[in-house]
């Protein structure tokens, strides 16, 4: 069914349908996407309307087409570009003040006169901004009262421009405005996406986030996420656990791979769901001994989603590694970023019984 045939089918007029059809064919030329996506969004603003009981049918229909000439006159005025691709990993999000704040308020309780005369709290002890300057480029917020929280997360996937043929590991660093947004994992999706002029020199993409951005579902009949974490564009970054030592110190200010950041295949041999910290793992694989320890993973609260396994599942997990400093020594771990359970290895999920973590696991973590 055409579009205008669908429209005369909703009872649209033909004024509207003139300016739908308008817009659908500068969104398709512009940002790539079919009549279709824009007839969905129009009914779906039509539903909304629908529930609005002092408009006539008329008034509802002009209502939806204003929201949706709305949403799509903002994308068509953006540079940035649509992409299609999977999103594998998503960082916890990292608070960039907390630690100042945390130093700012140790202060004050210390010594409140020193706290202000040094600029680090005001006169009512709320932290204040002490980075004077961005590199080169001066603190517009120099002085001024620091935010409760500042989050910035880190998330990595393949993608592609839409119409283009090859794929490439993409990295995107969402900031303050859409740092705690959920992003679909292991699964299509499209978003729109900015290309920075200055790119990585390993053949992979950085991309920064359209001010709008969202991540949108993709029917794609077919597609196999294992093959995808075992792909070649992925093979650079398998380790086997036993080397998770070297890879760290390997990884340790790479400009390409700042959150050091690894995929390993292994079976889980341990779960604990009752941490108050996060969810824990302790992976094992053949390249550890008999009489090693296996490697614990931090699963952080937002992936607690894709926990649909228990203990004897293998799985493909991408996570950064970690050098944690215990009463025996140092050892190394994993914070983990995404992850995806084999389905010919997957166990059902456990019953877990609510055990301690240990002290040592909980010790500090460089």
């Amino acid at each position: 069914m055409s579009l205008e045939e669908k429209l005369d089918q909703m009872g649209v007029n033909k004024d509207i349908q003139t300016q739908l059809k308008e817009l659908a064919s500068a969104c398709k030329e512009k940002l790539g996407l079919d009549e279709k996506v824009i007839l969905k969004d129009f009914d779906k603003a039509l539903e909304q309307t629908k529930k609005l009981s002092d408009l006539n049918e008329e008034e509802q229909l002009q209502r939806a087409f204003m929201k949706v000439k709305g949403d799509y006159k903002q994308q068509l005025r953006s540079p940035a570009q649509f992409y299609e691709g999977v999103v594998l990993a998503v960082a916890e999000p990292f608070d960039l003040v907390g630690y100042q704040r945390r130093q700012a308020l140790a202060a004050w309780k210390q010594d409140k006169d020193k706290a202000i005369e040094d600029g680090i709290c005001d006169a009512d002890g709320r932290p204040l901004d002490t980075k004077e300057l961005f590199g080169k480029r001066a603190n517009p917020n120099y002085g001024q009262p620091l935010p409760d929280h500042r989050y910035l997360t880190n998330m990595f996937g393949v993608a592609r421009r839409q119409g283009e043929k090859d794929w490439k590991i993409f990295n995107m660093t969402l900031g303050e405005a859409h740092a705690l947004m959920e992003v679909p994992q292991n699964m299509p999706v499209t978003f729109r996406a900015n290309e920075p002029d200055s790119q990585p020199d390993d053949g992979s993409l950085k991309l920064n986030p359209y001010s709008a951005i969202e991540f949108k579902k993709l029917d794609a009949e077919g597609f196999d996420l294992e093959s995808l974490y075992t792909s070649e564009l992925l093979k650079k970054y398998r380790i086997d656990l036993n080397d998770i030592q070297a890879a760290h110190a390997r990884l340790q200010g790479d400009p390409n791979n700042r959150s050091r950041m690894v995929l390993v295949e292994a079976d889980v041999s341990y779960m604990n769901t009752q941490s108050e910290r996060s969810t824990m793992l302790v992976l094992e694989d053949s390249s550890l001994s008999l009489d090693a320890d296996g490697i614990t993973v931090w699963v952080p609260k937002h992936l607690e989603g894709l926990l649909d396994f228990g203990s004897g599942s293998r799985v493909l997990l991408l996570g950064s590694t970690l050098e944690m400093t215990r009463d025996d020594g140092v050892r190394y771990a994993m914070n983990a970023m995404g992850f995806y359970a084999i389905p010919k290895y997957k166990m059902p999920a456990d019953e877990n019984p609510k055990t301690a973590v240990t002290t040592r696991d909980m010790q500090q973590v460089k």
